[in-house]
């Protein structure tokens, strides 16, 4: 967003801006959202599932 969009923000709407940009992103960790609903770089840095070697 530009200064000059956000200098036409109400206080109200500014407010709400600080207050959305404060919490932290939703991941299957800190809701009840399963993982498959988690964003795709977050799902490839995990360990891959299924059978071990040896």
């Amino acid at each position: 967003m530009q200064r000059d969009a956000l200098e036409r923000l109400s206080k109200a709407e500014l407010i709400e801006l600080a207050l959305r940009l404060q919490r932290p992103e939703k991941t299957s960790r800190t809701s009840s959202q399963p993982p498959s609903t988690d964003r795709k770089e977050r799902r490839e840095r995990a360990k891959p599932g299924g059978a071990k070697p040896g």
